[in-house]
């Protein structure tokens, strides 16, 4: 994140930014045997997080070029009966004790399991807590060095500092020391790599690698795993027993949000058979569908949600849902856009929504179209809050003018709102980028 004019304005601007506060499900350690299945407080993994890293390495003390890695969470995945959570190419295990690296994810989208999943950070990380893993030909002893200061372009951050060496090979030709600085809220804020290689002549071949934080965009926890419900009757068209039906709803949303998808099939299925004329039943069961990766099942379900009633926004917006988690974008986009006309009010939500829902497919190619569907929800009548904060953070992230008035627009529409949905810190950190802009400002004009 690069901008023109003095280091302090700089400074103050990135200061601001590191400000933000997470989503409360993220903001305090996971209690005990609940670290849940968005990671845990030092590793958080809410399905749309954004993180920004520069990359910096040497080879034997030549530099090579530095590059900024932006990493996304990924909505969970199913392999083997554990709900996995997809960051990067990486893939994650939420367990009571921690979180571990399970695996890769391949080209095709499988995921390619290690030996054994391998502990990376403790839910409640502890000075000399340690532990080890072996696998392949390695073996790597982990231990937590304590609490840290750390200072990277993101902020200042109080950190666990989680230190592993790793010996490969049968001679440890090959040692790999990591160290890890975990800040709760945020994750992993600085990473530092040193790989030592013994050449068959005897001499060494040395790569160092440093990971900083510059930028971290959290999302608010739930806002990707179902629609904004519409005003209506659960009991909608046939007059069903909504009571026992919205009861298997909230249930099966439960089970949804806890990464539990085959769960939560299990009670939409059941909410289906209650009263199989009911449109939403059958659209979260189409959800549940596609997070399992049964694609035709999905698909069914969420075509006769819309036929049953089409009139609804959030069945069109469950089926946009479907449709993007199944990598059919343009379809899906349609019918968010349906969606949207239906309940123009929604409008903002629902594009907001549509942001979500690209973003958690994690790809470079849909950056565009997220950063329209935020413009979307933020022209809407009236607008999003959420996209109008994301989009001023984005733009003030690059240095670029536009951002203070999406941030004033913002803090007008927090203003409106009740006072028990406004998020006093979060008006805060606008008001504090919108005085680091006016401050860029004048620096550019002396």
């Amino acid at each position: 994140m690069i901008f023109r004019g003095s280091v302090v304005v700089q400074l103050i601007l990135v200061a601001a930014l590191a400000a933000q506060v997470a989503p409360p499900s993220m903001a305090a350690d996971a209690p005990a045997g609940q670290a849940g299945t968005d990671g845990n407080s030092y590793f958080p993994l809410t399905a749309g997080t954004i993180w920004k890293y520069l990359v910096s390495s040497e080879m034997n003390d030549k530099a090579e070029k530095p590059y900024v890695q932006t990493l996304t969470a990924g909505a969970g995945v199913t392999s083997e009966g554990k709900t996995l959570l997809p960051l990067g190419d990486e893939v994650y295990l939420v367990k009571e004790d921690g979180v571990y690296l399970y695996g890769h994810r391949e080209g095709d989208g499988k995921v390619q399991a290690l030996d054994e999943p391998r502990k990376i950070v403790s839910a409640k990380p502890h000075t000399s807590e340690a532990w080890s893993a072996s696998g392949k030909g390695e073996s790597t002893y982990s231990t937590c060095l304590g609490s840290q200061s750390i200072k990277t372009e993101a902020g200042d951050f109080t950190t666990q500092c989680v230190f592993s060496s790793t010996a490969i090979g049968a001679d440890a030709a090959t040692t790999r020391s990591i160290s890890r600085y975990f800040a709760r809220g945020v994750g992993l804020v600085r990473e530092t790599v040193s790989e030592k290689i013994k050449k068959p002549d005897g001499t060494l071949s040395i790569r160092e690698t440093t990971r900083d934080l510059i930028a971290f965009i959290p999302i608010r926890a739930g806002a990707t795993t179902a629609p904004s419900p519409a005003a209506r009757s659960t009991t909608g068209p046939s007059g069903g027993n909504g009571v026992a039906v919205e009861k298997l709803l909230v249930e099966g949303r439960k089970l949804a949000a806890e990464g539990n998808a085959r769960g939560a099939l299990g009670k939409f299925a059941e909410a289906v058979a209650a009263d199989p004329k009911l449109a939403m039943p059958h659209a979260y069961k189409a959800m549940a569908h596609a997070a399992l990766g049964q694609g035709g099942e999905a698909i069914n379900e969420s075509d006769l949600a819309v036929r049953i009633d089409g009139s609804d926004s959030a069945v069109w917006e469950a089926a946009g849902r479907v449709r993007i988690a199944l990598n059919q974008v343009d379809r899906g986009r349609a019918m968010f856009d349906k969606a949207a006309q239906l309940a123009p009010t929604r409008a903002g939500t629902i594009y907001m929504d549509l942001a979500a829902a690209l973003a958690a497919r994690n790809e470079p190619k849909l950056a565009g179209d997220v950063e329209a569907a935020l413009k979307l929800a933020a022209a809407a009548d009236p607008p999003s809050a959420d996209a109008l904060f994301q989009l001023g953070q984005s733009y003030a992230n690059a240095g670029k003018a536009e951002g203070k008035a999406y941030l004033q627009r913002y803090v007008a529409a927090a203003d409106k709102l009740p006072a028990s949905e406004r998020d006093a810190q979060k008006i805060q950190v606008a008001k504090q980028m919108i005085r680091a802009l006016d401050i860029l400002d004048s620096a550019k004009g002396r």
